[in-house]
């Protein structure tokens, strides 16, 4: 089976590098969803010209057959949540920085209900690529290449070192530079250092991977973590540069 491949050249915003935010579990609808925190990292990206990846659970999308009670706590329907994200996120779409959307499982939700999937509407509807639940990306600036891989995530860690190690497993058998998942509503980038053979060189050589945890939005007091006991964590998102004048990565949170 042929594995899919996002390849795009991003245009550097200023010295030389090219910047990503993996954007994702907002939860738009629920109560203790942060949205002025999500518009600023929105228009953060619009004015710096920073790409985005939608990495899923956009909406809440409380069903009568979801667990928890978030069908009744939710502010908006899902209909209206749907339209506000689609709102939220057409000004990236049309200056061509978001990249395309991840569905969550949270829009799952919809699909397991109806047969529809509503990130693929969503997709349609912002004229960008549905990333589907996983995907490699390919990015080219300047002359360097770089290699990520993105995912919703469905790991049922709480606990902050167990949602690392989750992140890390996934390293086990996908091959990237830069893993980036989400789901586990914490916020977190680091960088690991490996060895392999240079078969050209015949030498040994120590290359980099970098595990992200791409964040959440949703505020602690009166939520379903609160009410699980599950630690507090900090809300945002994780700021990916790639350099075009050298291979470089950072990350900042």
């Amino acid at each position: 089976m042929k594995l899919k491949l996002d390849t795009v050249r991003l245009k550097p915003n200023k010295a030389d590098r090219a910047q990503i935010i993996p954007l994702g579990d907002c939860h738009l609808g629920y109560p203790t969803t942060n949205i002025k925190k999500l518009r600023g990292y929105i228009d953060f990206c619009l004015e710096k010209n920073v790409y985005v990846i939608g990495l899923g659970d956009y909406i809440e999308a409380g069903l009568t057959t979801s667990v928890g009670n978030s069908v009744y706590a939710q502010t908006l329907n899902p209909h209206k949540q749907v339209e506000e994200i689609i709102s939220l996120f057409s000004p990236l779409a049309e200056k061509g920085l978001l990249l395309g959307l991840h569905g969550g499982n949270h829009e799952e939700r919809i699909y397991k209900t109806s047969g529809i999937n509503i990130t693929k509407f969503m997709c349609r509807i912002l004229g960008v690529r549905f990333f589907g639940y996983a995907m490699f990306h390919l990015f080219l600036i300047g002359k360097q290449k770089y290699v990520m891989y993105t995912c919703h995530g469905s790991s049922g860690a709480r606990l902050s070192y167990t949602k690392v190690k989750a992140a890390i497993d996934l390293g086990r058998f996908i091959n990237a530079e830069i893993i980036a998942t989400g789901h586990v509503h914490e916020t977190f980038s680091q960088k690991f250092s490996y060895y392999e053979i240079d078969t050209v060189k015949r030498q040994k050589v120590t290359k980099d991977k970098y595990i992200i945890l791409t964040g959440h939005f949703l505020e602690y007091p009166e939520s379903y973590a609160e009410m699980k006991n599950m630690a507090p964590s900090k809300t945002g998102a994780v700021k990916i540069s790639l350099f075009g004048d050298k291979h470089d990565i950072h990350t900042s949170q």
